[in-house]
């Protein structure tokens, strides 16, 4: 009857496909497979509510479940359990469920994952440990779930046009073709070109991306993918004390293998390399300079999971990541009588070991103790030279070199008909890689990825309660306690980096607004290091078939350790921190997501001498697509109300078939 309905839904008709889920639910009544089916069908048909209800259920009977394997996959992790609450924008009640189902061989786990968290280093690591449990997952269809891999050629396209209050404006077209089939062997594709025309008022910034991707599984046990992308930058900047020209290329491939002994026993490994150059060119308070940075960083990892049967998970890998950053700076202010030259070299190397046991102890009890062998060595050279008088030159280096073994522990316990409780203690030196391939979770708490820098230093506990003491209500609460060292070296390469403030042109999806942690930044903060403790509480309420809201408080204490400015506050952490929102889903294709944030005064800059206006800052998407979903329309607007930045707005057009 599951594989009736799939055939059922596959030709559009839903109805049938979900009588013969039913009907196979009933006939094994311990089998979360059909209630996991029912779930996407109802996602997919914009009925948040009703999947919720197959998703609990599937949740329930989940330690009956055999395989999740043949489920198909997307780049979002669509299939997973989390996302009948994501969908309603109800992330909390959605992570405690993607957690609490995680399976390290199934890509909706990871891909899923990936699409909630917020750091850059852990999404990376989830999505391309996703690509390697399902290296076709890149050619799922861009409209329907097809529930089973099913044969298609996908294509796309979009034009967005955005406007940001007195700053500028611009337009971003994008193309992409995508597939998936199976005459000879499974295999997808995937191709991808997006450009951003903009015009700020210092200037213009125009910007050019492809991005293709390839996997293949010749065999039941062996698959492998190839992703590639690359990048092209071309702004202008004017002001009253520069006017500089600034053209950014970037590179980065990567290939990706898995092969497996068994179901339940997989061997993967990752190899890759990024590559950029920027060139700058221009003035610079009065003074004609010109600026070259390179950045080359290659990367493997290697990782074995592999279940022994009575509960236990047990991963171990070993990964290495170089980065080396070589930066030359010409300041031809007194040419040609001479030239100020600035060579700044940073070279840094890591290398990580470690083994992971995920223990479940019996059903709603979880142990898990990793533990990290880390070393990680930084050098940076700096010569500082006057042409042609080499005795006015200056040379000076630094380096830093550690080595330690960096355990995580962490439980999560369930009380009958009660809530959750999650503790983790984890301690982190955050190595040169973009990603990893080991776990980046500790009993379902994510790692702090986004206040350490590389080469830096993470000490934290973190305790929460997790608890759907209703149908219709889910509250999490929390405490953490973070110690951050950055180990950070006197200088960093002079470059111009805009892609922060490009970040939220990017597309998105329903309820992607919720998945924001409230941070107002993409990058780690300079800072050199701090004690952090926090505590929050998160409401998720489903009020209606329709509409969802959610509520979020977090109450934060920050001390800079550094011994420049010791005891300042760290950079963009506000005190209290308070958002409201609502979602509201229409099954003939609306979709609706509003938040309002409000923060405390907080600073912009480690000295404390930049101060952000507290107050509150809003935002909200407002979708539509058609019954066929060959159209979708989006607007939506970041920033309103807010003291600090301009308000920005988007309409997005998009075809598909």
């Amino acid at each position: 009857h599951v594989y009736t309905g799939v055939a059922y839904y596959q030709m559009g008709r839903v109805k049938e496909a979900l009588q013969e889920l039913d009907r196979a639910s009933q006939l094994d009544e311990k089998d979360p497979l059909p209630h996991f089916m029912a779930s996407i069908i109802y996602n997919d048909r914009l009925l948040p509510a009703l999947a919720i209800e197959s998703s609990r259920r599937a949740l329930q009977l989940l330690p009956n479940l055999k395989s999740l394997n043949q489920l198909a996959n997307d780049k979002q992790g669509y299939t997973n359990l989390g996302q009948a609450f994501s969908a309603f924008g109800m992330e909390e009640w959605a992570q405690h469920y993607a957690q609490d189902s995680y399976y390290p061989f199934w890509a909706g786990s990871h891909l899923f994952l990936a699409d909630r968290y917020p750091g850059f280093f852990n999404k990376n690591s989830e999505l391309f440990q996703g690509f390697l449990a399902d290296p076709t997952t890149f050619g799922s269809s861009n409209r329907f779930q097809t529930l089973l891999p099913k044969p298609i050629n996908n294509f796309s396209a979009s034009f967005r046009a955005t406007d940001i209050h007195d700053t500028g404006h611009g337009t971003s077209p994008n193309v992409q073709v995508s597939g998936f089939g199976n005459a000879v062997v499974p295999f997808a594709y995937f191709a991808d070109h997006e450009q951003f025309n903009l015009k700020f008022r210092d200037g213009p910034y125009d910007q050019k991306t492809t991005t293709l991707a390839f996997g293949i599984a010749p065999r039941q046990d062996f698959g492998m993918f190839l992703f590639a992308d690359q990048g092209h930058v071309k702004s202008e900047a004017n002001a009253a004390t520069y006017a500089l020209d600034d053209n950014l290329r970037s590179n980065r491939a990567d290939i990706g293998l898995h092969y497996k002994f068994s179901p339940d026993s997989q061997l993967w490994f990752k190899a890759g390399e990024f590559s950029s150059q920027d060139d700058i060119k221009g003035i610079l308070n009065g003074a004609p300079i010109v600026s070259d940075v390179k950045v080359r960083q290659p990367e493997w990892g290697l990782r074995h999971t592999f279940a022994t049967g009575n509960g236990h998970e047990v991963t171990w890998g070993a990964e290495q990541g170089q980065r080396r950053t070589s930066s030359d700076f010409f300041d031809n202010s007194l040419a040609p009588l001479a030239v100020f030259y600035l060579n700044y070299d940073y070279n840094e190397r890591s290398f990580d070991a470690y083994v992971s046991d995920r223990w479940q102890v019996r059903p709603g009890f979880l142990v898990q103790g990793d533990l990290f062998y880390q070393h990680h060595r930084r050098k940076a050279t700096y010569n500082d030279n006057v042409i042609p008088f080499p005795f006015l030159s200056t040379y000076s280096q630094e380096s830093h070199s550690q080595t330690r073994f960096n355990p995580r522990l962490g439980m999560a316990y369930q009380f009958d008909q009660g809530p959750q409780v999650r503790l983790a203690y984890q301690r982190w030196l955050r190595p040169s890689l973009f990603s990893s391939l080991g776990p980046v979770a500790t009993a379902g708490i994510p790692l702090e990825d986004r206040l350490v820098m590389r080469g830096g230093e993470l000490d934290r506990l973190r305790g929460q309660l997790e608890w759907e003491y209703s149908n219709k209500s889910f509250v999490a609460a929390y405490f953490d306690f973070k110690k951050v060292d950055n180990n950070r070296f006197s200088m960093t390469p002079f470059a111009l980096n805009e892609l922060e403030s490009l970040e939220k042109l990017r597309p998105r999806r329903f309820g992607s607004l919720a998945t924001d942690d409230m941070l107002e930044f993409y990058n780690t903060p300079e800072y050199d290091g701090g004690r952090i403790k926090s505590g929050g509480i998160s409401v998720n309420h489903l009020l209606t078939d329709q509409w969802g809201l959610f509520g979020r408080y977090v109450a934060t204490s920050s001390r800079n350790t550094g011994s420049t400015f010791s005891g300042n506050r760290v950079p963009y952490l506000p005190r209290n921190t308070f958002a409201l929102g609502a979602t509201w889903v229409e099954p003939s294709g609306w979709f609706f997501i509003g938040r309002m944030v409000h923060r405390s005064s907080r600073y912009k800059d480690e000295a404390n001498m930049t101060e952000l206006v507290p107050g509150w800052s809003g935002a909200f998407d407002l979708h539509w697509q058609s019954k066929d979903r060959m159209w979708l329309f989006r607007l939506s607007a970041d920033n309103a109300f807010d003291k600090n930045n301009p308000t920005q707005y988007t309409s997005e057009i998009n075809i598909r078939f």
